[in-house]
C-alpha cells in the first residue's frame, strides 16, 4: 500500500515539474533580459513622482500585455486554464518591484491598481 502512495505522489510530483518546464519552454518571450532592463530603467530614474509612476505603470502594464499574449497564443482550453493569470502576473511583478524598491511603494501600488482596473 505505502508503495503504491509513494509510486502515485512520485508521478504527481514528476507531471507537475514537466508542466511547469514546458510552460517556460514555451513560452514565446524572454522574462530574465525585461527585468533586468526594467529595474535598472525605474533605478536610474530620478525624476518627478509622477514619471515614476509612469514608469511602474509602464513595467507592470507590459508583464500583464505579456500574459495576455501566451493566454492568447494558447489553442488547448486545459492548459490555458492552468497557467498563470494576466491579474496574477500583474500582481507578482508589482511584488517585486516592491521589494527592489521599498520607497515608491505608495507610486508602485498605483500603478498596479490602475493596471487591473483596465486603464
Amino acid at each position: 500500500m505505502n508503495k503504491k502512495l509513494f509510486l502515485k505522489l512520485g508521478l504527481l510530483l514528476l507531471s507537475l515539474s514537466l508542466v511547469s518546464c514546458g510552460q517556460k519552454n514555451n513560452s514565446p518571450v524572454e522574462e530574465n533580459p525585461s527585468k533586468v532592463s526594467t529595474s535598472q530603467s525605474v533605478s536610474s530614474t530620478e525624476s518627478s513622482g509622477e514619471e515614476t509612476k509612469d514608469e511602474y505603470y509602464r513595467i507592470i502594464k507590459e508583464v500583464w500585455q505579456k500574459q495576455k499574449d501566451y493566454i492568447d497564443s494558447i489553442d488547448d482550453p486545459k492548459l490555458k486554464q492552468s497557467i498563470q493569470t494576466t491579474q496574477s502576473a500583474a500582481i507578482m511583478e508589482s511584488n517585486r518591484l516592491l521589494m527592489e524598491h521599498p520607497e515608491d511603494s505608495e507610486a508602485i501600488e498605483a500603478s498596479l491598481k490602475k493596471v487591473l482596473s483596465g486603464e
